[in-house]
């Protein structure tokens, strides 16, 4: 936001006005207004901010434009901003007045810029000149110093109109989004009787309602003459709550589980699993150890012995007679080649 310093009014913003010094050396509007010859420039008022203006002349030489010869004029301003800009009107004559400038800035102690302009030798004034503009001002107060001639320097008019400065508002603050902590339901009970409305609580819905909800319906019912609403939700006291649970309603905390169900889970898993390899172990060992029966081995039975070679021709053998009785055969059947082939020889 900008405020407008007026040469002859004080701040609107803090109420501090302009100081010139020394002050018997400036001539106001009004002083000037009294009659000719009274002040060096006579500006137009209706092109001024309020219609007034401060001047003042440096004279190196002599007393002839006040009793302050070779010494510098000054104004200054207090302010509170981040920017300034001073708004001054220039004489174009040399002569009746001398309309050339020679102003120095001073900001906090230290020069900042300077204003040098001879005067183009013509008639009339300029009006609005901006002779000196600041926008990098740090945020805060700040004082302004504007000086009219240098010693030994050449002379100078100078004619204030305003002085115009810029200032950072500070944001509005915005309202607290933490939100409101819940009803405490102990405070509800003991202040029920007073302010705190009852609630119906019917299990079967009206015949005209068109709802499937398998929910009792909860219809708030505010005391008489309550200013309250009767649409305005209440939260139930603990004597309101249906007697039989909700069905569909989980609790949150049920369906958490704890560091510590799982810590024992995963230690009862390996505690099984290494009962199970111990005994497979353990086991095996036994099988290893244990006695076991002695199976006999089978083995092919022996012929029974046969006699040998020597033993049949060892032996006389038998006749056909003593092996074959006499009478029951025929000698065709004994002696002929069916029998031969059939016969063996017989040993004793």
């Amino acid at each position: 936001m900008s405020v407008t310093v007026d040469d002859s009014s004080p701040d609107p913003r803090t109420g501090k006005s302009i100081a010139y010094s020394p002050a018997s050396a400036w001539n106001s509007a009004t002083v000037c207004q009294k009659g000719p010859g009274k002040c060096t420039a006579a500006p137009n008022k209706d092109t001024l901010n309020e219609g007034t203006w401060h001047e003042s002349t440096f004279n190196p030489v002599d007393n002839s434009s006040n009793d302050f010869p070779n010494t510098p004029l000054t104004a200054t301003v207090q302010f509170d901003g981040t920017a300034v800009y001073v708004y001054c009107v220039l004489a174009l004559t040399t002569s009746g007045p001398s309309g050339n400038s020679d102003m120095t800035f001073v900001i906090d102690n230290k020069v900042v810029g300077n204003f040098v302009k001879p005067a183009p030798n013509s008639p009339g004034y300029q009006y609005n000149a901006l002779v000196y503009s600041n926008e990098l001002l740090p945020p805060g107060p700040h004082e302004l110093r504007i000086v009219n001639g240098r010693i030994n320097g050449t002379k100078s008019l100078i004619i204030i109109d305003r002085i115009v400065y810029t200032f950072e508002t500070d944001p509005t603050p915005s309202p607290p989004t933490n939100p409101s902590p819940p009803p405490d339901h102990s405070t509800q009970l003991t202040t029920s009787s007073k302010v705190t409305p009852s609630l119906s609580i019917s299990s079967t819905h009206p015949a005209s309602s068109n709802s499937s909800s398998p929910w009792p319906s909860v219809s708030p019912q505010g005391p008489p003459n309550s200013p309250t609403p009767p649409n305005t939700p209440h939260p139930p006291s603990p004597t309101d709550q249906p007697s039989q649970p909700q069905t569909g309603v989980t609790d949150n905390r049920k369906n958490q589980t704890s560091p510590g169900m799982i810590v024992g889970a995963v230690l009862g898993s390996l505690a099984g699993a290494l009962f199970i390899v111990t005994a497979l172990m353990f086991g095996r060992r036994w099988w290893q150890k244990r006695p076991h029966p002695v199976v006999p081995t089978l083995l092919p039975r022996s012929p029974p012995p046969y006699p040998s070679a020597s033993t049949f021709y060892d032996q006389e053998p038998l006749s056909v007679h003593e092996l074959i009785p006499p009478g029951q055969y025929h000698s065709s059947a004994v002696y002929g080649t069916t029998l031969n082939d059939r016969l063996q020889p017989v040993y004793r």
